[in-house]
């Protein structure tokens, strides 16, 4: 079943719709000095950092952002309403929620390929992601035997199940539901197709579609539908984990696939309740991760076992004591401390906060342009690498390097369709038309 659903170009459709932006920040590796320090200036401008220096953090008075005189304010990545959690079952293990119009329309994400994240998602799933505007997806573990899964997409424009590609929609047939025609798939784990209205589009197995219609309009209640009922919406990503639902779950997942469970996943699994993450990177608005333990008992051991792990990441390894006099190691060491202390776990009852920047913070505007500046230095340091050693650089690789995407080393041996030939023989003696030795080899 696995393989007909990655073979019919569902799952990777909406791998390139969400991820297609990072995919396709190779081929900007060799300029990234140039485009972090662009990504910096475009982040200013958009958050009014510019002409602020008190914002920029120069001054602890930092307040809240306001857009500069005659600026349009760029989206504040929150609104006044909760999260719509109409069509998640109430079983839901796992829920992501994430703004694709809101994240390629802001300002800020001129610099980002939007045109190759608009072609792949026409191509894949006949959708411009910037129509989009919000996709809510949900896992169901409850029953590991049959994991079930949804999504429901808002678009900002009427959208018309016709323009999907016939490709994301294998096997399915006309059908009525509901009062409302419908794609009907026949396939158990393949999504059936659904228009509650001409802005939303909901796919999910056909059972689970029909669960998620029936019960939109009555109250749910469960685990991790309760603790996220009264989450803000807007930010630009959300995740939310029911991690005490996986406790069955994932043994079993990883016992059908013949790997152990290890000891550190297994007590993690234990003594955690849920996982939340909030992100806003551009937009304004706040970035935590949040873990809620089963009990105060168990955050307070966690609490003591992040503590020790930072404690062993900045002290001295036994014999680095003549490196840890140096001066340059003493300030990485003091560095080390400035960054544990602004990023210092803070522990309220069963609740761990292990990042939080909040949305009026000068640090949040930079924490766009320091996450990309890491994921395209990331991608650059292997393929510098390889190509130094003459290695394949992998996919992205620029014409002229080794590699999948790149051309073959000069002198490289071709076959009869411009291919490299593999374990060809060495090259021998140049000789002439008449099969004498030429020349050049003569003079060597």
């Amino acid at each position: 079943m696995k393989a007909q659903m990655l073979r019919s170009g569902l799952l990777p459709g909406f791998l390139c719709l969400f991820v297609a932006i990072g995919m396709a920040s190779a081929p900007i590796a060799s300029t990234f000095a140039q485009t972090f320090g662009a990504i910096q200036a475009v982040r200013e401008r958009a958050s009014g950092l510019e002409n602020n220096p008190e914002a920029r953090g120069e001054s602890p008075a930092a307040g809240p952002y306001s857009p500069a005189p005659g600026e349009q304010p760029y989206p504040t990545g929150m609104t006044a309403g909760k999260l719509d959690t109409t069509y998640v079952p109430s079983t839901a293990s796992v829920l992501l929620v994430i703004r694709p119009a809101q994240i390629l329309t802001s300002p800020v994400s001129q610099l980002l390929p939007i045109e190759v994240a608009a072609a792949a998602g026409r191509q894949h799933l006949g959708i411009d992601p910037a129509e989009i505007d919000e996709v809510v997806l949900f896992g169901d573990l409850s029953n590991p035997m049959a994991p079930a899964y949804g999504a429901a997409i808002r678009f900002k424009n009427p959208f018309r199940a016709a323009a999907i590609p016939a490709h994301v929609r294998p096997m399915v047939q006309l059908a009525d539901f509901n009062g409302k025609k419908y794609l009907q798939s026949a396939h158990p784990m393949m999504p059936s197709f659904y228009g509650p209205n001409n802005k939303t589009l909901l796919l999910a197995p056909d059972p689970v579609l029909r669960k998620m219609v029936e019960s939109s309009t009555q109250p749910k209640s469960g685990q991790l539908l309760d603790r996220v009922r009264e989450v803000p919406a807007g930010s630009d990503l959300y995740l939310a984990i029911d991690v005490a639902t996986l406790r069955g779950a994932v043994p079993m997942l990883l016992g059908m696939s013949g790997t152990p469970m290890p000891p550190q996943l297994k007590s993690f699994l234990d003594s955690t309740a849920g996982i939340e993450l909030t992100c806003n990177l551009v937009s304004r608005g706040p970035i935590s991760l949040v873990v809620q333990c089963n009990d105060e008992p168990t955050a307070q051991q966690l609490e003591m076992m992040l503590a020790a792990a930072k404690q062993g990441m900045t002290a001295p390894a036994q014999g680095e004591q003549t490196a840890y006099d140096d001066p340059i190691a003493q300030a990485n060491t003091q560095y080390l401390e400035r960054i544990y202390q602004r990023f210092q776990p803070v522990r309220n009852g069963a609740t761990i906060t292990l990042l939080n920047i909040a949305a009026d913070d000068p640090l949040q505007p930079q924490v766009f342009g320091i996450v990309m500046g890491a994921v395209v230095g990331m991608r650059a340091g292997p393929a510098m690498e390889a190509a130094k050693h003459g290695m394949p650089a992998g996919p992205g690789a620029i014409p002229g390097t080794p590699g999948p995407q790149g051309s073959p080393p000069p002198e490289t041996p071709l076959g009869p369709e411009g291919q490299p030939l593999e374990n060809a023989p060495e090259a021998g003696p140049a000789v002439t038309p008449e099969g004498q030795p030429s020349g050049e080899t003569e003079r060597r």
